[in-house]
């Protein structure tokens, strides 16, 4: 019994080894986190960078439909980390995906998967426009969620409402926005940058105070 018992603890022992040998590789603990995320530069170019010291081949696929896809070929230093920048972009939200020996994948470094059916894209902020979030009043963002008699299902939504808002007693107006196919619930929140959008145009008096519904047109929870 003993013997057997040993055997299998030797067994798991080495199990967990062959496992652990065989988990792709972190990165370095002695790297700044700037040696292998991927970032924004100083000029508004970006960097894109990816740590895969096995791999063979990595590009980096910039566009938002398959139309305008560009892929652009990284280059792997002696550290295993592949790295492109491209040129100087105008601010904006930007869509991309890295192709690892044939892979399609999110940039692993990326703080901004895009919403979606399928998460397969990656979301980089060149700041600069009404997408920043920027020192003014913010509003708050609710998560309501739903019965839906027509879909006899659950459904989720998201409101921003203006700041000071719980201290008005006038009736606002609401805007509705709705997403696309394949798209989800958050894609009003993280893709379509509603209440930082709203918080600035607010601030800059290009709109009066409104409610602002987002929800995904096909999509449930």
């Amino acid at each position: 019994m003993k013997l057997t018992c040993c055997a299998a603890l030797l067994f798991t022992l080495s199990g967990s080894a062959f496992a652990a040998a065989n988990l792709p590789a972190a990165p370095p603990q002695t790297l700044p986190v700037s040696a292998w995320q991927t970032r924004v530069n100083a000029d508004r170019s970006i960097t894109w960078r990816l740590y895969a010291p096995q791999a063979q081949s990595v590009e980096v696929v910039t566009g938002a439909t398959p139309e305008s896809y560009q892929s652009h070929a990284l280059q792997k230093d002696a550290r295993g980390i592949w790295s492109w920048t491209g040129e100087p972009l105008e601010p904006d939200l930007y869509e991309y995906f890295f192709n690892v020996d044939g892979l399609r994948t999110i940039d692993p470094s990326g703080a901004m998967p895009k919403p979606q059916r399928q998460v397969n894209t990656s979301l980089i902020l060149v700041p600069g426009s009404i997408l920043d979030v920027r020192p003014v009043p913010h509003g708050e963002l609710h998560t309501l969620t739903y019965h839906s008699r027509a879909l006899n299902a659950e459904r989720q939504l998201y409101v921003w409402t203006p700041p000071g808002m719980e201290k008005s007693t006038t009736p606002l107006p609401v805007v509705y926005f709705w997403h696309g196919f394949g798209d989800s619930g958050l894609s009003a929140v993280v893709q379509g940058r509603m209440p930082q959008i709203m918080d600035n145009l607010l601030a800059e008096k290009k709109i009066v105070p409104m409610l602002v519904v987002g929800n995904a047109a096909n999509l449930l929870i």
